[in-house]
């Protein structure tokens, strides 16, 4: 069954998307393997046949991970509702995971668009809009206020809509499909927020949140960390495995 902006697992295109490439296990045109090197180890920690777990590139923190769609989708708000319901349980016991070991988590997704047009390059980099690639890929971040990046993010004197979200299985409805937004959630949060900005700038939330941390060094393109990449890889992917088997259901 094939949904609009969503494509089948034949589909993917390794070709021209990193994380397409990083799923169909090719080391080629993968930014991963072309930092840590063809003959590094695989950084998918978990994976069904939805969702995929893996630590970021640039990760700002220990246990920093990006859950992404094993089909190419542009953006979560292009996944179908169950899908959607899928990836809400899935975040919930992640969060639930850093929750055990005492530490609060952040979620944050920019949220790409296609725009229509024969201008490519134009089109492609609205469609980016933020993100680093069309690969839709949500971000979770252990040790980190999901109330004080918000905070920050509504000090900066930047026009922008905010709305709440109750679930992340309204996304669909509540996003207008001709516009960027950034969602974000978090452990000490009662609810997904909504930010629709005119105009986001590549690593956008990446940049604030690590400001919000202190940290200078937000660009993963410049700081890849693979360090800590390998960290998550090898002391938290046995571990995360071990929890989602015992308590994530049906997914």
């Amino acid at each position: 069954m094939r949904f609009q902006g969503i494509m089948c697992k034949s589909e993917l295109r390794p070709e021209v998307c990193t994380f397409c490439a990083e799923l169909a296990g090719q080391t080629q045109n993968s930014n991963y393997f072309r930092l840590a090197g063809p003959t590094a180890k695989s950084r998918i920690v978990w994976q069904n046949a939805e969702f995929a777990l893996m630590p970021s590139l640039g990760s700002l923190v220990e246990g920093h991970l990006l859950l992404i769609p094993t089909q190419h989708a542009f953006s979560f708000a292009n996944l179908p509702r169950t899908v959607l319901a899928n990836a809400k349980s899935l975040i919930a016991s992640v969060t639930q995971f850093f929750c055990e070991n005492d530490q609060q988590s952040l979620v944050f997704e920019h949220g790409a668009v296609v725009l229509s047009g024969c201008d490519y390059e134009r089109r492609m980099k609205r469609a980016i809009c933020g993100a680093c690639t069309d690969h839709a890929h949500i971000h979770i971040l252990p040790s980190v206020s999901a109330g004080m990046v918000v905070s920050k993010l509504e000090k900066m004197r930047i026009q922008m809509s905010r709305k709440p979200l109750e679930s992340l299985c309204g996304l669909r409805e509540q996003v207008n499909p001709a516009c960027p937004y950034i969602l974000i959630g978090g452990s000490d949060m009662g609810s997904w927020l909504i930010f629709v900005l005119e105009y986001v700038p590549s690593q956008f939330m990446r940049k604030l949140v690590s400001s919000s941390m202190g940290l200078t060094e937000w660009d993963w393109r410049q700081f890849p960390r693979i360090n800590l990449v390998q960290k998550t890889i090898q002391k938290i992917g046995p571990q995360l495995n071990d929890w989602l088997r015992s308590n994530t259901q049906a997914i």
